[in-house]
């Protein structure tokens, strides 16, 4: 069946379609079309919107009977969403961005100058950012300003790789889980 070829987790709502005594379980990118006009037969399908121009799917044109078959319709739908979905893209930067305010760092990487309330000394931990925004970054803390050095730097930045490292590699494993790589 078409369907197979979709990621096991992908999207779906239930719909029902008037005039069908059981409703269907319709992925995302595919919506139903019932345009009933008064004395016409009206239009009634489904409609792919994933890539421009999107593509409808007739039910008349995949029935046997006289308005079609809606479920036949909505498996070429899914059949051709199959076939041009790639997954979601996996945007992971591997170099910092051009526009960054601080270069010394990687990508995923960022100085966080913090002020604890009613203290007047900034603090300084490095941030290792997630791919996604689901998960919070892992702060290593530096030091204060009076005593932030080298040493302490080069320690925080190397956790801080690592972090990075193991968010990007369980990021990797989950896309390829769902099967987007």
């Amino acid at each position: 069946m078409a369907t197979e070829k979709l990621p096991h987790d992908f999207p779906r709502r239930r719909i029902h379609v008037p005039g069908w005594f059981r409703g269907f379980d319709v992925p995302r990118h595919i919506v139903r079309v019932d345009i009933n006009i008064l004395g016409k037969i009206g239009t009634h399908g489904w409609q792919v919107r994933l890539k421009k121009p999107s593509k409808f799917f007739s039910d008349v044109h995949y029935g046997t009977a006289k308005r079609g078959s809606p479920k036949a319709s909505l498996d070429a739908a899914i059949e051709y969403l199959a076939g041009i979905y790639k997954g979601p893209k996996v945007l992971i930067r591997s170099e910092p961005m051009k526009n960054k305010q601080n270069q010394a760092l990687e990508a995923g990487i960022r100085e966080a100058w913090t002020r604890k309330k009613g203290k007047k000394v900034k603090e300084l931990y490095l941030e290792a950012m997630a791919p996604t925004n689901t998960i919070s970054p892992k702060r290593f803390y530096v030091g204060t300003e009076n005593t932030v050095n080298a040493e302490k730097y080069a320690k925080a930045l190397e956790n801080a790789r690592i972090a990075r490292a193991d968010f990007v590699k369980e990021h990797l494993r989950a896309q390829k889980k769902r099967g987007w790589i």
